[in-house]
């Protein structure tokens, strides 16, 4: 059991790919909170069209 612990503990092979999810994930926040300063209108328009399509599918059922 302890050389299986060892191995998976020092295996690298699947590091890169958890930097580049970590990096995309990162690049897309600040995307966002930048999008979002600039356009708030954006944000808040998409909100009350949400916001409206729930309340119309509560009205109906």
């Amino acid at each position: 059991m302890l050389p299986a612990l060892r191995f998976v503990w020092s295996n690298e092979e699947g590091a890169v790919t958890v930097d580049w999810v970590v990096l995309t994930a990162a690049i897309l926040t600040l995307t966002l909170v930048l999008i979002s300063l600039l356009y708030p209108s954006l944000f808040l328009d998409a909100a009350d069209k949400i916001n409206n399509a729930v309340q119309q599918a509560l009205d109906y059922s």
